[in-house]
């Protein structure tokens, strides 16, 4: 009786199955896209250029080369928003919480559109909440050069009747940096504190 058996792997036959092996085992690693709201996230294009040169509290003059190797969430607001940036702000705050270690590669900021009233302490004072996010001011000159390479809509608007004499109606938007010091996705304030953090963890494990 004649016993037939069955053709061995030849060895490059081996190397290939091995690869497809690993090569499926990496794609089951990586992270799964976030489901994000429709029109909640930006893609930035290069007139995005995110270049500032501002003070933070400690008066030290910060530009995104300080921040090199991190990632960058900053926030445009004023101190005196009644509702608009704590809202935001608590949306950032949560946000970070829920990243847990992943936190030391982010750097939170937050840059006042109001540079007249919103002072190195005034900023100190108003995030003393929360030490991880930085906040930045400047001369009018300077803010306004931060407003444009962000593309940030901000005016004043007086109002008589209230307290502190005026408000400031403004973009409210979320900015995502890359590790370059280059904006690269802008993120609706309406988005939660885990769609937040979803988003930044899956750029964090897939970008260079």
């Amino acid at each position: 009786m004649t016993t037939t058996t069955a053709p061995l792997l030849t060895l490059k036959t081996a190397r290939i199955a091995i690869a497809l092996m690993v090569a499926m085992g990496l794609t089951a690693c990586l992270p799964k896209t976030p489901s994000l709201p429709p029109g909640t996230l930006i893609e930035l294009t290069p007139v995005f250029t995110g270049k500032y040169s501002l003070t933070d509290a400690n008066g030290t003059v910060r530009s995104p080369a300080d921040f090199t190797g991190k990632l960058s969430l900053i926030y445009f607001g004023f101190t005196s928003c009644p509702d608009v940036c704590p809202t935001a702000l608590n949306v950032m705050v949560a946000g970070l919480n829920e990243l847990a270690d992943d936190t030391d590669q982010i750097q939170p900021l937050f840059i006042t559109v109001d540079p007249e009233h919103d002072t190195q302490t005034v900023l100190h004072d108003y995030l003393s909440f929360d030490k991880r996010i930085l906040g930045l001011t400047g001369s009018v000159a300077a803010i306004d050069q931060a407003k444009s390479a962000f593309k940030i809509y901000a005016e004043r608007q007086n109002l008589p009747d209230s307290a502190l004499g005026y408000t400031m109606d403004h973009s409210s938007l979320f900015y995502l940096v890359n590790r370059q010091g280059v904006p690269v996705y802008a993120i609706k304030d309406t988005i939660t504190p885990q769609q937040l953090a979803g988003f930044i963890r899956y750029y964090l494990r897939t970008s260079s």
